[in-house]
């Protein structure tokens, strides 16, 4: 292989952090009394602060806590809850550990389809059906939260529970989000949540920031730093490593001493695979490079897929990107992983050095990087061809710089997708706009409609409406006759309804029914007249409000599109509550509740609940009213 073995393993003594991992131990027992903040440790690239965790996770495993440890990857950076699924799968991969009843449990919860949404593989190891159809629509952040806490929380009943998330500055949005809700739902839990990242990634815009900002302010955040090594701790770290002593005195006198592990872990590997150099390389950068300059061609070629990969990925994977095979790739991790080059964690190798991962991928030329892309995206999409909208952002990036742009704006878009599901917005908005400047490279104007509408809807979401406005006018220029430009219409006019523009929505919606025409979908009929008696009403025309309303129900058949009808149904309850008709009012809202508890529409009912209050408190039944508000505040709460 030409990687000498070394004297001693890489990695396995912690030097020079005996204070802080003391810090992390107080925190642990801490946790056991409901009492612990959560953690967040600091450094520099190649400070060690992966090797310290592990450290911590060696010693929290022997205090017989059960330890979930994730590293967050900068190719998932547009993958929502990408940190989060990975957590799932590791608990999946530990479930020999699991009681018996744990099983029993878990297939009883409420709140399982929304990890079935997550994790699909679920299924298999829990032996039931297909979830709910409901659980394959969209999902709010809420009980995405609620799904993950109480898994943690259910865990936490048998025994303490550590989390550990490695270079939290590679999270998306949406993982962040939900781990400072997690340590405010479990904070009285034996649950301890420790992160790690490099502050000189995280600027104020960047969504860590807003987690340090709100766990200060909550009065939960713990913040740990790790400093260079001292001079001392740094001969030490050289004697571990099997670096010769003049080679740390040389670099001292030189003025080169690095205070991070990185450095001397790369100097070990150095001279273990050509000795002391008679021209000693000035930076960590150039240690690397005179290392992987010396590989041999196969670990060379296997380093590299993992380098492109960016993932943890089993032998078969690494082998289809290196084309090797996959008994030599086999043989060849073993021997990588005894040098501390490449860890081994659930049957899957990653790079242990993210500096060296990245020395080796900027290393290819440009060529040779289109390449392996390529390779790594079809590897990928022939690996998990059931799950392409989950590893979707990944293959477009793969195949974007593989020079294959319509692979790329067609993952992209898929995984714009992907993350609207999961209403994680910011994600989607990104790769949203990735995609369309990929569309208007390509000239691919349905694409370029497709996206405009997406764009729409997520400012929509987010309250931008005017922005919303803009994409969906712009969705319209391209959009053909028909069903499309009907909701693209329909679109519009909800967004000038938001910003009060109730005229010019009614002669928007007006236009969408002379542009339905002849046709005869009935729910595009529903749709429309739904959204038009919405506009009337708030003009004051509520005669001719309930009129729509009624024609739209009408036209939507029982069994075609269940919410659609509760949303119509939900309409004329409250056009009947305006005009005080309140026993239909009431009737037409318990109607449209019904629908919606069978489709599993929690938002929903959470709305329905609140106005069946107010008309219940009209009608006069003050008790019915309190047992309506609190439902609405209940599910508010779950959502």
């Amino acid at each position: 292989m030409n990687v000498p073995h070394l004297n001693v393993a890489t990695g396995s003594v912690l030097i020079g952090r005996t204070k802080e991992l003391a810090i992390l131990q107080r925190c642990y027992h801490q946790a056991l009394d409901g009492e612990a903040p959560m953690i967040l440790v600091e450094g520099e690239a190649g400070i060690g602060k992966t090797y310290f965790l592990e450290a911590f996770i060696e010693w929290a495993e022997r205090q017989g806590a059960w330890v979930l440890y994730t590293t967050c990857r900068e190719v998932e950076a547009g993958l929502p809850y990408s940190s989060v699924v990975r957590m799932l799968r590791l608990f999946l991969d530990q479930r020999e550990a699991w009681d018996a009843d744990v099983l029993d449990v878990l297939r009883a919860q409420t709140w399982l389809p929304i990890l079935l949404r997550l994790v699909p593989e679920l299924l298999h190891y829990l032996e039931i059906s297909a979830p709910p159809e409901w659980s394959m629509g969209f999902l709010t952040p809420g009980q995405v939260h609620e799904g993950v806490s109480e898994i943690l929380s259910l865990m936490a009943q048998r025994r303490p529970v550590v989390v550990v998330l490695d270079d939290l500055h590679w999270s998306d949005t949406a993982s962040l989000t939900l781990w400072s809700t997690l340590y405010r739902r479990l904070r009285a839990r034996p649950v301890l949540i420790v992160g790690s990242y490099r502050p000189e990634e995280v600027d104020q815009a960047h969504p860590l920031h807003r987690l340090r900002t709100t766990l200060f302010r909550f009065g939960g955040l713990l913040r740990v730093r790790l400093r260079p090594l001292e001079a001392e701790e740094v001969q030490q770290l050289g004697h571990h490593l099997a670096v010769p002593e003049e080679v740390v005195k040389a670099q001292q006198e030189q003025a080169y001493l690095e205070g991070t592990p990185a450095y001397w872990k790369a100097w070990s590997r150095l001279v273990a695979s050509q000795g002391v150099p008679k021209k000693p390389p000035r930076s960590l950068r150039e240690l690397n490079e005179r290392w992987v300059s010396r590989l041999d061609r196969e670990v060379r070629w296997v380093l590299e897929a993992a380098a492109v990969l960016g993932i943890e990925a089993d032998p078969g994977l690494l082998a289809m990107v290196a084309q090797l095979p996959k008994e030599r790739v086999a043989h060849l991790l073993k021997d990588l992983v005894e040098q501390g080059v490449v860890l081994a964690r659930a049957r899957a190798y990653i790079l242990a050095d993210t500096m060296l991962a990245r020395t080796i991928y900027e290393m290819l030329s440009e060529e040779r990087r289109q390449r392996l892309h390529l390779r790594a995206g079809q590897a990928l999409e022939q690996r998990f061809p059931d799950l392409p909208d989950a590893i979707a952002a990944m293959l477009a990036r793969h195949y974007e710089i593989a020079g294959q742009p319509d692979k790329a704006l067609q993952f992209m878009m898929l995984a714009g997708s992907w993350a609207r599901h999961f209403f994680a917005l910011e994600e989607a908005q990104e790769l949203y706009w990735n995609a369309l400047s990929q569309a208007v490279l390509l000239g691919d104007t349905r694409a370029q409609t497709v996206i405009h509408e997406a764009l729409g809807d997520i400012h929509a979401q987010k309250g931008h409406y005017r922005a919303a406005i803009e994409h969906f006018r712009a969705a319209l220029g391209g959009a053909q006759a028909g069903a499309q430009r009907v909701l693209i219409l329909v679109h519009i006019a909800r967004s000038l309804g938001s910003i009060g523009e109730y005229e010019e929505a009614q002669s928007t919606l007006r236009q969408a029914l002379q542009a339905l025409g002849g046709h005869q979908d009935p729910r595009l009929h529903g749709i429309v007249r739904l959204h038009l008696a919405w506009a009337e009403a708030r003009l004051g025309h509520h005669e001719v409000a309930l009129t729509v309303a009624k024609r739209a129900l009408q036209a939507v058949e029982p069994g075609m599109d269940p919410l659609l009808r509760a949303d119509i149904a939900l309409q004329l309850a409250l056009l009947n509550w305006q005009q005080q008709k309140l026993e239909q009012a009431r009737a037409l809202c318990q109607h449209s509740l019904q629908i919606r508890e069978e489709a599993g529409d929690l938002l929903g009912c959470a709305r329905v609940w609140g106005y069946l209050g107010m008309i219940e408190r009209d009608r006069g039944d003050l008790q019915a009213a309190r047992r309506s508000f609190a439902a609405s505040a209940g599910l508010y709460h779950r959502v």
